[in-house]
C-alpha cells in the first residue's frame, strides 16, 4: 500500500507498526539466528526489511526479485536475484556493498559457502567461485543447468546437473574429477553422509 510505502521512505530506525507491517509485509524469506542482530524479512517483490522490536531498523529495494533463500555471515547478506546478480547486502547499514552480474538464474539452487567463497551454480550450467569482496576467483561451465543446491566437502563441490548426472569438482585445480550417473534429472540437493551421496 502507499502509505506503507510512504512510512519505508522516511529514513532508518523507524517505529513501526509490527501488526500492520506483517500483514502487508508478504514475505518470501524469513532469515533469523545469531549472527543476525535483527529479524530480516524478504518480501515477493524483491524488498529486504530488517526489523528488530517494533522498529524497522532499515529497509532495502534492489529493484528485482530475490529468487532464492539468502545466505550470510556476520557482515554481509548474499542474495541472488531475477536479473541474473548476487548482491551483497551490508548487515549493519542495509546498502548493497557490492554486486555481480551471472549467466543465468539460482532458480530453485543457491548460494553456498565453501570456506571464505561462495559457489553459485545457474540455470544455464555455469558454476561460479566468488570471493566475499564480490571478485570472480573462476568460472566453470557445466554441460547442462542447474536447479538444485550444490553441497561442498573439504575441497570438493557436488554439483547435481538436469542431465542426469552430479558433476564433482575439485575446488583447488577446477576440474571435474568425477561423474556420478544418476539415471535422470537431479531436482534435489546431495547428501553427503557416511562415505557416499544421496541425491
Amino acid at each position: 500500500p502507499a502509505e506503507y510505502d510512504l512510512v519505508l521512505g522516511k529514513g532508518r530506525d523507524l517505529p513501526l507498526d509490527f501488526s500492520l507491517w506483517k500483514e502487508q509485509a508478504r514475505s518470501r524469506y524469513i532469515l533469523s539466528d545469531a549472527k543476525l542482530p535483527f529479524m530480516v524479512y524478504i518480501n515477493d517483490r524483491g524488498r529486504i526489511d530488517a526489523v528488530s522490536e517494533n522498529r524497522l531498523k532499515w529497509t532495502l529495494a534492489p529493484g528485482s526479485e530475490i529468487v532464492s533463500c539468502p545466505v550470510w555471515d556476520a557482515e554481509m547478506i548474499y542474495c541472488s536475484t531475477a536479473d541474473e546478480k548476487i548482491l551483497a547486502v551490508s548487515i549493519a547499514e542495509g546498502r548493497v556493498v557490492w554486486s555481480r552480474k551471472l549467466d543465468g538464474v539460482l532458480f530453485g539452487s543457491k548460494l553456498v559457502f565453501a570456506g571464505n567463497t561462495l559457489m553459485a551454480a545457474t540455470s544455464k550450467g555455469w558454476l561460479y567461485r566468488i570471493a566475499k569482496n564480490g571478485r570472480v576467483d573462476w568460472m566453470m561451465k557445466l554441460p547442462a543447468g542447474v536447479y538444485a543446491v550444490p553441497a561442498v566437502r573439504n575441497n570438493l563441490v557436488f554439483v547435481p546437473a538436469q542431465d542426469g548426472i552430479l558433476y564433482v569438482i575439485d575446488l583447488n585445480m577446477r576440474l571435474v574429477v568425477l561423474r556420478i550417473q544418476t539415471g535422470k534429472m537431479v531436482g534435489s540437493s546431495p547428501v553427503i553422509a557416511d562415505g557416499r551421496v544421496y541425491c
